[in-house]
């Protein structure tokens, strides 16, 4: 693991791995050892039958989401994690590393209708943090439903509204196609405090491409100039 962690050479423990998962195909430490081995690029189809045994064994623990996060980042296929990934949420639908696991579903494109129930549910819980802008953005990026997450962006807006961060969501929203009149407020009091950020840049770059208005957003691009 120590060495997988520090960057080696994956094949060089690949003959050790098989025997150590062969003995150990069940223990706690079993599903570190697999998530690293992804994180490390190491080949997917290794790993595939010793993960499916540990994951059978305990489809509900809490430390499966990692586990399900690392082959999705990895690329792995979505239909051999899909059965895993939907009983984890339906045991921890309000956990707030669900998030997390969504984000990731959506990262490597996975069937939004798939994912939009379990979104819903932490949402409703998690509006008000932070880290909800990063789901909002995946969703947006995704080509998902802007009115289904519209209320939650305002509720977000509304609670964190000169947030530096917001940059991400912001230019999401806009570059979606999102509706710039429900987005001027909250924009306009963003740029007038990070308007020299490199976030800005972005942001005033995606409201052009956008066709947002453009007088509206004069003051501040020649800020750049």
């Amino acid at each position: 693991r120590s060495w997988l962690e520090m960057g080696g050479d994956a094949e060089l423990v690949r003959d050790y791995l098989t025997g150590w998962f062969n003995k150990n195909p069940t223990e706690s430490e079993t599903s570190v050892v697999i998530r690293t081995w992804l994180d490390a690029g190491g080949d997917k189809e290794f790993v595939r039958g010793f993960m499916t045994r540990w994951l059978q064994q305990f489809p509900e623990e809490k430390e499966t989401c990692t586990i399900i996060q690392s082959w999705l980042e990895a690329h792995g296929e979505k239909d051999f994690i899909e059965e895993y990934l939907e009983k984890w949420l339906q045991k921890y639908p309000s956990d707030q590393e669900a998030c997390t696991l969504i984000q990731s579903w959506m990262e490597a494109e996975g069937e939004k209708e798939f994912i939009d129930e379990y979104l819903e549910k932490w949402l409703q819980k998690y509006y008000q943090v932070k880290e909800t802008s990063l789901v909002l953005k995946s969703w947006l990026e995704a080509g998902g439903d802007r009115e289904f997450i519209e209320n939650y962006l305002k509720k977000w807006f509304a609670q964190f509204p000169e947030e530096i961060e917001s940059s991400f969501v912001l230019q999401a929203w806009l570059l979606s196609g999102g509706d710039k009149v429900f987005l001027k407020p909250y924009l306009k009091n963003w740029l007038e405090k990070f308007v020299l950020e490199i976030g800005a840049y972005f942001v005033i770059t995606a409201w052009l491409d956008s066709r947002g208005e453009k007088e509206f957003i004069k003051p501040y691009m020649l800020s750049w100039l």
